[in-house]
């Protein structure tokens, strides 16, 4: 009863969808180049953008556009990262980044996405040990909007 869907071939990995994949070298790309006003467009209006090694939110998209304008030349996840490996589907995935910027090498970053192509929720994350104590307060500091 019911249709069964056709199965993998035994080790071979799904394939990753391309509303994934542009979304992904899309978002890397505009943070590389320092574009964040445009990263922060690929947000829904509630989205959420986590640094999970600095244990942050940052909700909606004035907020995200501000904090990443204000972190994108300190922060591991910021100018001059390179896309690296990227899964999933259309609800979402993950994808690797490389740095040549900052001491910290590497990390992972996982969206989730909505119908409509954009950014639901990023989830950043790297091994903030790699960072000096200055760098990690720098930060911690530029997760807070500034008094007007």
């Amino acid at each position: 009863p019911g249709a069964v869907a056709a199965a993998r071939p035994a080790g071979k990995p799904a394939a990753t969808s391309a509303r994934i994949r542009d979304v992904a070298s899309t978002f890397v790309a505009m943070v590389s180049g320092g574009n964040t006003a445009g990263a922060a467009t690929l947000f829904s209006y509630d989205g959420v953008l986590e640094d999970r090694s600095l244990y942050t939110s940052i909700v909606g998209v004035p907020a995200i556009t501000r904090y990443l304008a204000r972190v994108n030349h300190t922060s591991p996840f910021g100018r001059g990262v390179t896309l690296g490996h990227v899964v999933g589907g259309e609800a979402g995935g993950g994808f690797e980044w490389v740095s040549a910027s900052s001491p910290v090498r590497t990390g992972a970053a996982a969206l989730s996405i909505n119908a409509e192509g954009q950014i639901t929720r990023a989830s950043i994350v790297y091994d903030s040990r790699d960072l000096s104590a200055t760098s990690r307060n720098e930060l911690a500091a530029l997760t807070l909007e500034p008094l007007q």
